[in-house]
C-alpha cells in the first residue's frame, strides 16, 4: 500500500538568502520554459496540442506569475517540500497495532546459556509481507527533520516479515535467538501447538512457524535498555522512512547524554511526558533488567482493537480492564505488586509472577514485570528463560483472560485461582519440576497438572477445589513439596463419596509435614503414589465444618492399568498399618472363550463376595498343596461368600467368555516385608514327586514386583509359572536366572505357581516394588551361565507351547532341582505343548545342559492338540549365546530348519503325544574379523571350532566383487560373508566392513594429531614403553621404529585422514 506525505525540513536562517536567490531564478526560468514550449514541441495529436496551448497561456499569465512567486517564497521560508510516494509492504500499520510483550538479555547464538528472545502482539489483522522492525540501540533524533542516530551500516536491529496468509489480531509472535544473528525463525501458538520453554529453560520451543526475522545489517543487541522502538520500514529498506508504532524503555527521552525523541513520529504527543504519547509508550526501570515481560490482563474485545483503521490504543483498553494495585509512580524504583486479573502465571488468567514493577512517567497502570534483576524467588538467574508466551489474546473473553493456559515454570510464591467453566490450565515441558506454584484454587474450570508424559506440577502450598472445579492429572506427576507445615488437598466433595472430579496420575509426597486430604480423590489408572523419607498422608475423617463428610483415596484400575503404591513404610501413613484406601482391580474379558486368571488378594479382609460381586459369572478356586493325590486333587471351589482371601495366597478365577470384572475393595494393605510360607507334602501313595510341592501364591503388595529378584534370594525356589490367556492360553515359565517366557514383573493382584522340594519361605520386600513401566533389570548370573535358547510351537487353532534350554557349565542331562524347571502339570493330548525330559524321566520346561561342546542333541516331546500344520520356530531370547546354530530336525522325514532363521512346518494328527521324533541339535559357528593395515594389508581372523570344515563365500554389498574361500585382498567397503555347514544344516551370515588403516592415525579419530605424535615418540628406541607402541609406530613397515618413522609421520602430521 502507498500514501503521500510531506517531508518538511526546517533549514537554518543562514540559508534564507540562498533560498531567495533560488526562488527568483525559478521565476525567470518560466520565461525560458515558454520559449521551449512554443518552439520545441511537436504535437501530433490535436487534443494534446489544444491542452498544451492552454497550459502555456495559464502558466505565463500575470496572475499565474504572481501565484508562482508567492508559492515559491512560502516554500522557501518554511522549507523546501518534497512530495514522495512511500510504499509499505502488506498492511500499513499505525500506533497501537503492535504491543511489545517480552525481551531478555540472552547470550549470542551457539552459546550454552539462555538464548535472547523478544515477543510482540499484533492487535489487528495484517497481510502477508507486512514488516515490523525493532531496535534498542538506535535513537530517534530531530536531526534533518527526524532521523535515526546511526547510519544503516551501524544500525543494530531486526525486521520481522509476516508469513503467507498473514497474521490475525491478538497473535503473539516470538522471535527466537536474536542476538548476534543474521536471521532466524519466529513462532506463534496455535490450538494444536503451544509455545513453551525447552527443558533446560534456555530457548522457546513448540508452536508453529510465523514468518522470520533478519538483521538490519549489524549484529542485533539485547532488546532491553533505555529505549526500544517498534517501527514499520518502507519497502526496499530495513530502517528508512519508518512509521513509529511504539516505544518502551527505562529512559525514553535519553537524558543521559543520548537524546531520544518522539518529535516528528506518529507517537508524538505534546501533552505527553517528553513528547511521548502515553497510549503508545511505557517508561519503567524493568526494561533495564535481564528479562522483562508484559504482565497485565489481555483484553478480548476484538471490536475495540481497530477503529477507523487506527488502533484505539492498547494501553487505554488495558486501563479500562484494570491491572490490580499497580499505580503510577514518580520513582522508577517503585514496585507495583499487581495481583489483578491476568496477573501471574496463573490466577487462571495469564503469565508472569505478578511483580509489576510499574514505575516511571508513562507506565500508567500497564503491568510490566521483571525477575528482580534477573534472579527469581527460586534463585534462578538470568542464564535461564523465566517467561511464558502469552499466546493468542484474541481467543480469550472477559476479565478471565485465558481459557487455556500452558505453563512451564512458576515459583514458590505464585498463587493460581481459576474461576471460569471453560478454563483449563495445563503444564508444558519435560523438566523435573515443569511448573511450581504456591496455592492452587480451582473454583471452576479444570487444572490439568500434566497434559502429557513426563510433565510435573509442584505445589508448595494448598490445593482447594470448588464445587465446579476439576483436577485432572493427565499422564504426569503432582508433587506436594511444601516446607511450612502440613499441606492440604481439599477436593470439595466430602459429602459425595462417589465424586471423581479430583484425579491424580502420579502423586509424589515430599513435604516432611505431610499431606491431609479432605474429601475424595482418585489415583488414575496406571498412577503411582510415591513417598520421600519422612513424609506422610492423612485422610480427614470429618472434613466439613459441621463435623460431617468423609475422605478417601481410590486407586483406580482399568484397561490403561492399575494405580499402585510405591515403596513405603508404616510411618508414611497417619494410621500406620491400619491405613485404609479403596483399591480397584480390573480383569479384562476374553473374547474367545471362558478364561482362567491367576489372581490374589492384597487388601486385608477381602472376602469371596468382594470379588464375585464384581461379576456373578466369576468362579473362584483355591489350591491346597497338602492334599494327597494328583496335582488336580489340590483344587477346592470357594463357595462361601464370607470366606476371607488372605494376601499372599494365590487363587484361580474363571470368567465366562466376553465377561470382564472390576473388583473394588476398601481396607488395609500390606506394608513392609511379607513372608509367605511354602510347603512340601510328600504323598506316600504315589512316587511322582513332581506332583508334590506345588504352591499357588500371590503378590502381596498393591504394586508390581520384580519376581525374578524375589526368587533369587531363595535357593529352594528355582522357577515360577503364570497362566497366559493370550490366544488359546498356556503356562509361561521363568527361572531365577531370568530364563523363560513369563513376565519378569508380577502384576498387582496376580498369583503364580512355584515348586519346592522342601518347606521354604518366600519373602517380598518393599524394594522389590516396580513403579515404572520402563524399568530395566540388571541380573547377576550364576557363574558358568552361558545363555539360553527357546523353541515355540504353534498351530492354526491359536494353540501354542514353549520350552527352553540353558547352558550352564557343570550341568548334565540328569534332573537338578536347583537348575531345571519342571513342566507344570501333565499335558493333555488336546493341548499343543512341548517339553524336554531329563535322563531320570522328569518333564521339563527349562532344561539345563552343560557347555555347548558338551551338549548332545535334545529330543522334544509334543502333544499335538488340534493337530494340522504345526510350526516349530525359535523363540527370541535376550541372553541367547552368540555364534550358536540350533537346528530342529524331523527324524521321520529328514527335514531340518535352523531356529531363528526359518520354521519347520509339519502336518501332525490331532490329540496325540509324540516322543523323540523331533530333535534339536547345537553347533558352534565361526566368526570373522577383517582389517587392512598400512604394513600388512588385509588381515583376516577366523574364530570358532573346526571352521575349516565350513564352506565360505563372500560378496561386496555394492555388487562390485564376490568370491569363495578366504580373500587375499579386499577394497574398502561393506561385505557379506556366508559360512555353510550342510552336514549340520547350519548357515552363518556375517556383515563386515573393510577399511584401510589411516597412516599415522594411531587412535583412529580421523586425524593425525598430537596424540599420534606421542605414540611415535613412545615407540622410539630408548623409551620406556617402546615395546608397547613398536608395532603402531612402525610407519615405514620395516619392522623397527626409527627416526625414519618419525619423518614419515611428519609428512602427514596435522592432516585429516582421507574419507
Amino acid at each position: 500500500m502507498s500514501e503521500l506525505f510531506v517531508k518538511k525540513s526546517c533549514w537554518e536562517a543562514v540559508f534564507f538568502v540562498f533560498k531567495f536567490v533560488i526562488v527568483i531564478t525559478l521565476v525567470y526560468f518560466r520565461m525560458l520554459l515558454r520559449v521551449i514550449l512554443t518552439r520545441g514541441t511537436k504535437l501530433q495529436d490535436s487534443m494534446i496540442d489544444t491542452n498544451m496551448s492552454a497550459m502555456r497561456r495559464g502558466f505565463l499569465s500575470p496572475t499565474s506569475f504572481l501565484l508562482s512567486f508567492f508559492l515559491m517564497f512560502f516554500l522557501m521560508f518554511c522549507g523546501i517540500a518534497t512530495i514522495e510516494a512511500q510504499t509499505y509492504s502488506g498492511t500499513t500499520l499505525s500506533p497501537g497495532d503492535v504491543w511489545m510483550t517480552f525481551g531478555n538479555s540472552g547470550e549470542a547464538q551457539d552459546q550454552d546459556v539462555a538464548e535472547s528472545h523478544m515477543a510482540f502482539v499484533i492487535l489487528r489483522d495484517i497481510e502477508a509481507g507486512t514488516r515490523i522492525g525493532f531496535t534498542s540501540s538506535a535513537r530517534w533524533t530531530s536531526n534533518s527533520g527526524g532521523s535515526w542516530s546511526v547510519e544503516v551500516e551501524n544500525f543494530k536491529g531486526l525486521v520481522w516479515t509476516a508469513p503467507e496468509g498473514g497474521v490475525s489480531e491478538g497473535t503473539e509472535i516470538v522471535l527466537c535467538d536474536i542476538k548476534d544473528g543474521e536471521s532466524g525463525p519466529a513462532g506463534r501458538e496455535t490450538d494444536d501447538a503451544a509455545l513453551y520453554r525447552s527443558a533446560d529453560n534456555r530457548s522457546i520451543m513448540g508452536g508453529e512457524m510465523c514468518g522470520a526475522w533478519e538483521s538490519t545489517g549489524d549484529n542485533v543487541t539485547d532488546m532491553k535498555g533505555s529505549h526500544i522502538w517498534a517501527y514499520q520500514p518502507e519497502d526496499g529498506s530495513l530502517i528508512e522512512n519508518p512509521r513509529h508504532l511504539m516505544c518502551i524503555g527505562s529512559d525514553l527521552n535519553g537524558t543521559n547524554g543520548q537524546p531520544n525523541t518522539a518529535s516528528g513520529t506518529l507517537i508524538y504527543d505534546a501533552a505527553g511526558v517528553d513528547g511521548f504519547s502515553p497510549l503508545y509508550s511505557v517508561e519503567s526501570h524493568v526494561f533495564q533488567t535481564s528479562q522483562w515481560h508484559y504482565n497485565g490482563p489481555k483484553t478480548a474485545d476484538p471490536s475495540g482493537l481497530i477503529q477507523d483503521g487506527l488502533s484505539a490504543g492498547f494501553l487505554s483498553r488495558l486501563n479500562d480492564v484494570g491491572t490490580g494495585e499497580s499505580e503510577d509512580s514518580e520513582d522508577d524504583s517503585s514496585n507495583g505488586n499487581s495481583n489483578g486479573n491476568g496477573n501471574g502465571n496463573g490466577n487462571g488468567n495469564g503469565n508472569g509472577n505478578g511483580n509489576g514493577n510499574s514505575g516511571g512517567g508513562n507506565s500508567g497502570s500497564v503491568d510490566y514485570g521483571n525477575y528482580t534483576n534477573g534472579v527469581d524467588s527460586l534463585g534462578i538467574g538470568s542464564e535461564f528463560l523465566l517467561i511464558e508466551p502469552n499466546g493468542n489474546l484474541a481467543d480469550y473473553a472477559g476479565d478471565f483472560a485465558w481459557n487455556e493456559v500452558v505453563a512451564d515454570l512458576g515459583n514458590a510464591t505464585l498463587d493460581i485461582t481459576m474461576n471460569a467453566e471453560d478454563a483449563k490450565f495445563s503444564v508444558s515441558g519435560t523438566g523435573v519440576d515443569s511448573v511450581t506454584v504456591h496455592n492452587l484454587t480451582v473454583l471452576s474450570g479444570t487444572f490439568e497438572s500434566c497434559d502429557g508424559g513426563g510433565k510435573t506440577a509442584r505445589i508448595q502450598g494448598n490445593i482447594s477445589i470448588g464445587p465446579n472445579g476439576n483436577f485432572k492429572g493427565g499422564q504426569g506427576m503432582l508433587k506436594l513439596s511444601g516446607t511450612n507445615g502440613q499441606q492440604t488437598l481439599n477436593a470439595g466433595n466430602a459429602a459425595n463419596p462417589g465424586a471423581s472430579n479430583v484425579e491424580i496420575n502420579d502423586l509424589v509426597l515430599e513435604n516432611p509435614d505431610g499431606l491431609k486430604v479432605l474429601g475424595h480423590a482418585k489415583l488414575k489408572q496406571g498412577g503411582v503414589m510415591k513417598f520421600t523419607s519422612g513424609t506422610s498422608i492423612e485422610l480427614d475423617e470429618n472434613p466439613l465444618d459441621d463435623g460431617s463428610g468423609s475422605s478417601s483415596i481410590t486407586l483406580s484400575s482399568g484397561s490403561e492399568g492399575t494405580a499402585i503404591i510405591g515403596p513405603c513404610a508404616a510411618s508414611n501413613f497417619s494410621q500406620g498399618t491400619d491405613q485404609e484406601f479403596t483399591f480397584e482391580r480390573y480383569i479384562p474379558a476374553d473374547p474367545n472363550a471362558s478364561s482362567w486368571v491367576n489372581i490374589g488378594a492384597y487388601v486385608t479382609g477381602t472376602t469371596v463376595a468382594d470379588w464375585t460381586s464384581s461379576n456373578p459369572t466369576m468362579l473362584l478356586f483355591k489350591y491346597v498343596e497338602s492334599n494327597y493325590g494328583s496335582l488336580g486333587a489340590g483344587w477346592s471351589f470357594m463357595w462361601d461368600p464370607t470366606a476371607v482371601l488372605e494376601p499372599g495366597t494365590g487363587y484361580m478365577a474363571m470368567l465366562a467368555q466376553n465377561e470382564s470384572a472390576l473388583i473394588q475393595v476398601t481396607g488395609k494393605f500390606q506394608i513392609g516385608d511379607v513372608a509367605i510360607p511354602l510347603t512340601f507334602t510328600d504323598d506316600l501313595n504315589q512316587s511322582n514327586e513332581t506332583v508334590d510341592g506345588w504352591n499357588l501364591v500371590s503378590n502381596p503388595y498393591p504394586a508390581p514386583v520384580d519376581l525374578v529378584e524375589v526368587l533369587s534370594r531363595v535357593d529352594g525356589v528355582e522357577a515360577y509359572y503364570v497362566y497366559d490367556n493370550s490366544s488359546a492360553g498356556s503356562y509361561t515359565t521363568r527361572n531365577d536366572q531370568g530364563v523363560g517366557d513369563a513376565s519378569e514383573v508380577l502384576a498387582v493382584g496376580q498369583s503364580f505357581w512355584v515348586k519346592v522340594s522342601s518347606d521354604q519361605t518366600l519373602t517380598f520386600t518393599e524394594a522389590d516394588k516396580i513403579t515404572s513401566n520402563t524399568a530395566s533389570f540388571m541380573r547377576t548370573r550364576d557363574a558358568g551361565f552361558g545363555g539360553s535358547l527357546g523353541l515355540e510351537i504353534t498351530n492354526a487353532a491359536s494353540q501354542w507351547g514353549r520350552t527352553f534350554v540353558q547352558f550352564v557349565e557343570g550341568a548334565t542331562a540328569a534332573f537338578d532341582a536347583e537348575e531345571d524347571a519342571v513342566f507344570y502339570n501333565n499335558p493333555s493330548t488336546s493341548e499343543l505343548r512341548v517339553w524336554t525330559v531329563a535322563e531320570s524321566g522328569e518333564k521339563l520346561s527349562i532344561q539345563s545342559m552343560g557347555s555347548l561342546a558338551e551338549t548332545p542333541a535334545i529330543p522334544l516331546h509334543v502333544t499335538t492338540g488340534e493337530g494340522g500344520l504345526v510350526s516349530f520356530s525359535g523363540y527370541a531370547m535376550e541372553d541367547a549365546p552368540a555364534n550358536v546354530c540350533a537346528v530342529i530336525e524331523d527324524t521321520e522325514t529328514g527335514e531340518r530348519a535352523q531356529l531363528g532363521f526359518e520354521a519347520l512346518e509339519v502336518d501332525l494328527p490331532a490329540n496325540m503325544q509324540i516322543d523323540d521324533r523331533f530333535v534339536v541339535s547345537f553347533t558352534a559357528m565361526p566368526s570373522i574379523t577383517l582389517e587392512t593395515t598400512a604394513c600388512d594389508g588385509l588381515e583376516i581372523e577366523l574364530m570358532g571350532e573346526a571352521w575349516e570344515t565350513w564352506g565360505m563365500t563372500w560378496t561386496a554389498n555394492d555388487g562390485s566383487a564376490e568370491g569363495s574361500g578366504l580373500p587375499y585382498e579386499l577394497a574398502d567397503g561393506e561385505y557379506t560373508f556366508e559360512f555353510a555347514l550342510p552336514s549340520a544344516g547350519c548357515v552363518q551370515t556375517l556383515s563386515v566392513v573393510v577399511e584401510t588403516t589411516c597412516l599415522g592415525d594411531f587412535n583412529a579419530n580421523g586425524e593425525r594429531d598430537i596424540v599420534d605424535l606421542l605414540v611415535i615418540l613412545a615407540g622410539l628406541p630408548g623409551q620406556g614403553s617402546a615395546s608397547a607402541f613398536s608395532e603402531e609406530a612402525d610407519c615405514d613397515c620395516d619392522g623397527v621404529v626409527t627416526i625414519n618413522d618419525m619423518l614419515t609421520f611428519l609428512t602427514v602430521f596435522a592432516t585429516d585422514c582421507p574419507e
